[in-house]
């Protein structure tokens, strides 16, 4: 069902020139229509892949909203890069967040580069940014293309330094235990596509 609201919003049965679009998951940009890759598989059933409907450029903000199920244990949510499927190898940025019934309270910030992983921050406690069986809001917002920051609800978290070009990133990965509502992506502050579950 996600997959068909996502591939309605970023345009898979496109029109031009009263043809059909050859292309599946094609995306209309100012009026032309570029190949999207195939929808993501998930890695485990508690992973939501999500593929974002065009590469990010400066300005533009990805905003998740969701809820924590009942004693959450763990939220990792990443900005993966990926052509054809995401590269796990290559992640942009990504937050593990292990909250006090996982025995932990922290929120981790690393990057992965060709597999190798680069911590930003671990030392914010989870209980400071996330109350359980509240709704919670994060947004990735890319200053330009060498920085990303990070807010969770109105609260900045940290900014990370891109190691990845910022065009390459196509894919959101949300894993643990977390149902996402909603994925916004806001281009020069005006919204571009949205999905509600």
């Amino acid at each position: 069902m996600l997959k068909a609201c996502w591939d309605c919003i970023a345009g898979y049965d496109l029109f031009r020139d009263r043809t059909h679009s050859e292309s599946p998951y094609g995306t209309q940009l100012t009026g032309d229509i570029h190949r999207a890759p195939p929808w993501p598989r998930p890695r485990n059933e508690k992973e939501t892949m999500l593929l974002l409907p065009k590469s990010l450029d400066s300005e533009d903000e990805v905003v998740v909203t969701g809820n924590l199920e009942g004693d959450a244990r763990t939220l990792t949510i990443g900005l993966v890069t990926g052509m054809s499927e995401p590269d796990y190898q290559n992640v942009a940025c990504q937050l593990d967040v292990n909250f006090p019934s996982n025995g932990a309270n922290n929120i981790a910030i690393k990057v992965i580069q060709n597999g190798n992983h680069e911590l930003v921050n671990d030392g914010k406690p989870a209980t400071d940014y996330f109350i359980e069986g509240e709704e919670f809001i994060i947004r990735f917002r890319v200053r330009n293309e060498n920085y990303i920051s990070i807010y969770v609800g109105p609260s900045f978290l940290e900014q990370v330094e891109l190691k990845h070009n910022v065009n390459d990133i196509r894919f959101l990965a949300v894993n643990g235990d977390v149902k996402i509502k909603s994925l916004n992506m806001n281009l020069h502050k005006m919204v571009f596509s949205s999905f509600h579950l």
